[in-house]
This record gives C-alpha cells, structure tokens and sequence, in this order.
C-alpha cells in the first residue's frame, strides 16, 4: 500500500486559503469518531508504527477551530519512548472526495530547539527558529519517514533529546505549532483574521 494513495488534493493539508488558530487547542474525540475512509491508512499506519516501536500517546483530538461544514481536522498521536519522539497522524475529514492524511515527527531538544519531519509540504517557504526540518513529500512508506528522521538526530547527541511522557505529547507539539505560526508571521504567510485566527494569505 502505497503511502500517498491517500493523500489528495484541495484540502486543508495540500494548500488554499483558511483560518488557522493562534493557538493550538484540541479536544478528545471517541475513536469511533475517526471517519470511515480514514480507519483503513489509519489501522495501517498504526500497525506499522508499532512494528517501529511507537505506541498511542492518548485518545484522537479534533482542532475544534478547524472545523466547519466542509472540514473536521482530527489528530492521533503516537509516541517512540526510547528515541524519544512523537510522531502525529493528521486527518481532515472534508465533505469531498476523501479524508487527506499529514504525517508529522517532532524530537524535543534542550534550549527549545527541535528536530521535525513532516510530509505537510506547505510548510516548505517557512523556517521556524530552533527546529531542524525536513519537509517529506516523496517517501514511499513510513518506513522511509522515520528513517530518515532518525538519520538527522545522529546529528545530535542522545543526551540532548528530551525525555517525553506520551501523555503531555500536547506541550511539546504546541511549542512547535507556536514557532511555526510566528515564522509565518515574519514571512508575511498569514495575516490577523480576528481575535483568536489568522488568515492564510494564499499557497505557499
């Protein structure tokens, strides 16, 4: 099964102009929730994640600020204890053709910094200070993903990695959600849309 079978076009994971909160809040949802075309890359994904040691840090989130009559973004997030990484499987549940997959892998470091991996090719124009990102928009299994962001920790000693609790896996992806939010502001990507959102200017 080919990853990117299930990536598709015109949602909010592949570009367009949309609202995105200035925070990152999410709220638990049951896993029976997760929409039906997603369960198969879903169970997928999670037996392979568990064959490369990750288990599931907490129950699926939705990003109540994401969500409109088209969209409902839904987050599950796994957790590598040993290489002390968290690993996010996105959702967004639109209206048509499919729900859209992100795949997303954080490593804490000391002083704030951070090593990401992520197939969110948005992202590419931005560079959030402290992080260390590849942007993955070509692997052919998750396989190749978590290798290649294991290759970028040898860069670093073990010791600078932070220990995780696959529980808190928020703290450490809002503090990420924050750099990159503030890196597009100094590109000029989004702009104030009210109170609690920015809008995004246009594609990357």
């Amino acid at each position: 099964m080919g990853l990117y079978r299930y990536l598709t076009r015109g949602g909010l994971f592949t570009g367009g102009r949309v609202k995105i909160p200035r925070q990152f809040i999410v709220r638990e949802i049951p896993t029976g929730d997760i929409p039906k075309d997603a369960r198969v890359p879903l169970d997928y994904l999670s037996a392979k994640l568990q064959s490369l040691g990750f288990v599931r840090a907490d129950m699926p989130v939705r990003v109540p600020a994401l969500q409109s009559k088209l969209h409902r973004v839904l987050l599950v997030p796994f957790a590598h204890l040993e290489e002390r990484s968290i690993f996010v499987m996105g959702i967004d549940d639109r209206f048509a053709p499919r729900a859209e997959l992100m795949l997303y892998i954080l490593t804490p470091l000391e002083s704030g910094r951070r090593v990401e991996t992520t197939t969110l090719g948005a992202l590419k124009a931005l560079k959030p200070q402290g992080s260390d990102v590849e942007i993955v928009t070509d692997a052919d299994s998750i396989e190749e993903i978590w290798s290649r962001h294991r290759r970028r920790l040898m860069s670093y000693e073990r010791k600078e990695r932070l220990a995780i609790e696959p529980e808190a896996w928020k703290i450490p992806v809002a503090q990420a959600y924050d750099a990159w939010v503030e890196a597009a502001v100094r590109a000029q990507r989004v702009r104030i849309a009210d109170g609690s959102t920015y809008q995004i200017r246009g594609r990357y």
